[in-house]
């Protein structure tokens, strides 16, 4: 039976991927692909994200995929060139949660991308484009893409090996000292406890103020969640709940918040269930 969706399978032989080979690389069955192929299924939310990156599409474009065979020859499914990159219209994007979000993600993607190329021809001795290195492996965390995130982490840890005073005294003063909370943070949302725990452990055995200490503490309450460790889950978020209330710090606070939405499928436990309701407590936050 000829496919229903021939631009999706034409985008994936393209690319070069057999249908064994995208299953694999997004950890579902091959028979899932064939489905969404013949039209009989699409792909759930979570996977999407992944998908567009693996087929080089934008939000807009694997919608085009997944839709109805076009009736014209359509530039979204013509077969991408070696070396070009598809759609960097900073207009045009990526996400988690719907098409939107998709979109402002990749439009950040490109922003940073440019950006890293701007500081590229600064002054070397600056940290300046180890910082937007940084904020690159914070996006593609966001996108999931651990390989690239982790690129951009080396990159950033590079600014250990530059001498003297590493910024010009203006807003702009990275010189890696939060590189070990950087790396957790962007391991806990790549949903990877393994990688993020020593990270964070290195970075709570550093000398820290009350709102990053804070802050570590709620990522490493996150990893408890993501190994339903619920005596760490206690004890990191108690921790950081105190110190939120002795400091005040609203940033930390967000994070809590953050974490209690993670908190309801674990509210059988009375413990977690009054730290849920502690959570909720803190004063609000003002947007």
């Amino acid at each position: 039976m000829a496919a229903t969706r021939p631009q999706l399978a034409r985008r994936r032989k393209a690319l070069g991927y057999s249908q064994e080979r995208l299953a694999e690389a997004l950890d579902v069955d091959r028979s899932t692909v064939a489905r969404w192929e013949r039209g009989e299924t699409a792909p759930q939310p979570h996977i999407r994200l992944r998908l567009a990156r693996l087929l080089k599409a934008t939000a807009a474009e694997l919608d085009a995929l997944l839709g109805p065979p076009p009736t014209d020859r359509d530039p979204m499914t013509a077969t991408p060139q070696t070396g070009i990159t598809v759609s960097t219209d900073p207009a045009v994007s990526w996400t988690y949660l719907h098409a939107g979000d998709v979109d402002e993600m990749n439009r950040r993607e490109f922003l940073l991308n440019a950006a890293s190329e701007l500081a590229k021809r600064g002054d070397p001795a600056l940290s300046t484009r180890h910082w937007v290195a940084v904020v690159q492996a914070e996006a593609f965390a966001g996108l999931g893409d651990l390989d690239s995130c982790n690129r951009a982490l080396g990159f950033a840890e590079q600014v250990h090996s530059l001498s003297g005073q590493v910024h010009n005294g203006g807003w702009l003063r990275f010189d890696g000292s939060r590189l070990a909370e950087e790396r957790g943070t962007c391991y806990i949302q790549l949903g990877r406890p393994d990688l993020a725990e020593n990270a964070l452990t290195e970075a709570l055995n550093q000398t820290l103020s009350l709102r990053r200490r804070g802050s570590v503490l709620t990522d490493l309450a996150i990893l408890g969640v993501q190994r339903r460790d619920s005596d760490c889950l206690l004890s990191c978020a108690s921790e950081a709940l105190s110190l939120t209330q002795q400091s005040g710090s609203g940033y930390v606070g967000r994070k809590l918040r953050e974490l209690q939405a993670h908190l309801e499928p674990l509210k059988a436990d009375r413990r977690i269930s009054a730290l849920s309701d502690q959570i909720a407590s803190l004063p609000a936050i003002p947007s």
